[in-house]
């Protein structure tokens, strides 16, 4: 089982690390268009997001939709300042890949601390419920329990759907530019 975790936890990693680089701004060093599209449209655009990832995972089981999900579970983890205090903090982080890198063995380290069940099956419906909370609460009610059973939920879906054939879908480092290069 832990081998499996590692494996997940490698291709969330990979989709972080591919949007650090797809979502990048020139003009700045400490910001991603994340964090830009945060400030200006709020935090209920990531909300959206992320459950219009659950509704297409619903239709059409794709890998690559339960990734995302977990990989904006870490975003929200440390935009709410869970790597620098226990509670979190008021003020909304940015998230570029440097911080993305050096943070993410700490969330991975608190989502094991919370020691979920394995279960059998995926309830994407109390996902949605929790995506619906978050967008009615302030940023700082965000929970990290919260964000971590979302985490784990993604992790047990992939688990029973994908484990055998994890990254087949995982659609990243595979654009090409003009001149037919990856």
């Amino acid at each position: 089982m832990e081998e499996k975790y590692t494996v997940f936890c490698k291709l969330v990693e990979d989709q972080f690390a591919y949007g650090g680089k797809k979502y990048a701004l020139s003009n700045s060093t400490t910001k991603e268009s994340t964090d830009v599209l945060f400030e200006t449209y709020g935090k209920n655009w990531l909300f959206g997001t992320m459950a219009k990832y659950i509704f297409r995972y619903k239709n059409l089981a794709r890998e690559r939709d339960l990734l995302k999900v977990a990989t904006y579970c870490y975003i929200i983890w440390l935009k709410r300042g869970f790597f620098l205090k226990p509670e979190g903090t008021e003020e909304i982080i940015d998230t570029n890949v440097q911080i993305k890198t050096s943070f993410f063995n700490n969330f991975l380290e608190r989502v094991k601390s919370f020691e979920f069940e394995l279960v059998k099956q995926v309830d994407l419906f109390n996902v949605e419920a929790i995506l619906r909370d978050f967008a009615n609460v302030e940023f700082e009610g965000i929970t990290e329990e919260s964000i971590v059973k979302i985490f784990d939920c993604m992790y047990n879906a992939w688990l029973i759907s994908f484990a055998s054939k994890a990254g087949l879908d995982a659609d990243t480092w595979n654009e090409e530019k003009e001149n037919g290069e990856k």
